[in-house]
């Protein structure tokens, strides 16, 4: 080896032992000149605003709960006053049978709004017990009460009564007292024998999954039918069928 490489080779040792020494020098600490270990794999992200959120665990599994009737005052919040049937009056054609009242509304609205004006009134939808009641209400429909909500441009015909399954689907049951008559769809059965009147291959949900969760009555058949409704879209929205007993 000539005297030149070996000077390089001597040269080239001293850098290596000198430059620990001058990083510790300069940051104080000669491990600060090291490479940084790996970052772990990390647990949580890092959000818009730079602080760390842990990662989200599996989701909760959906609960079904049962329905629970809805006292007839707590819509309005006070005691219903006759007032407040001569108003729902004014706008609905007024039957009786049996002991009880029945409000014919023409009215086109969504499931909710038709629920909360027969409460206000303290009333319900109607909740129909037999055939010979059914059949009340067919009447009545036959006889004209309610041309916008039958009409033929209706892309829903039909009136809005009191059965649902929003809680649990296939379990359907009535609004004023959470009772349960039917279980399942179109193949599904009675519950207790309990009367019901669905119209050939109801309730389906449409086919389209379990957005059908409220029912209309069209001239003596039920149908499920999706219990919020676009009004904006051809002559859409229901009438409705309120039911009680007359106040004192």
């Amino acid at each position: 080896m000539s005297a030149v490489g070996r000077f390089a080779g001597v040269a080239l040792a001293g850098v290596r032992a000198f430059f620990p020494l001058v990083c510790g020098a300069l940051l104080g600490l000669s491990s600060a000149c090291k490479s940084k270990p790996a970052r772990p794999h990390p647990v949580a992200e890092a959000t818009e605003s730079g602080v760390s959120e842990p990662s989200p665990g599996p989701a909760e599994p959906e609960q079904h709960l049962r329905i629970a009737p809805i006292p007839v005052a707590s819509v309005a919040g006070v005691e219903p006053t006759p007032e407040d049937r001569r108003s729902l009056a004014a706008s609905c054609k007024v039957e009786h049978y049996g002991r009880h009242e029945y409000y014919f509304c023409d009215n086109l609205v969504d499931r909710a709004a038709a629920r909360s004006r027969c409460v206000s009134a303290g009333l319900q939808l109607v909740h129909i017990d037999d055939a010979a009641e059914n059949e009340f209400v067919a009447h009545v429909m036959e006889r004209g009460c309610c041309p916008q909500s039958l009409s033929a441009r209706a892309r829903w015909p039909g009136l809005w009564i009191g059965a649902t399954d929003e809680q649990q689907e296939g379990a359907w049951v009535w609004d004023d007292d959470g009772t349960q008559f039917w279980r399942g769809g179109a193949r599904g059965v009675r519950v207790n024998e309990l009367f019901s009147s669905w119209a050939e291959g109801q309730p389906n949900d449409g086919n389209l999954g379990p957005t059908e969760n409220c029912t209309r009555a069209t001239r003596g058949k039920w149908s499920d039918t999706p219990c919020a409704i676009n009004l904006k879209q051809d002559l859409m929205g229901l009438g409705y069928v309120c039911e009680g007993k007359p106040l004192e």
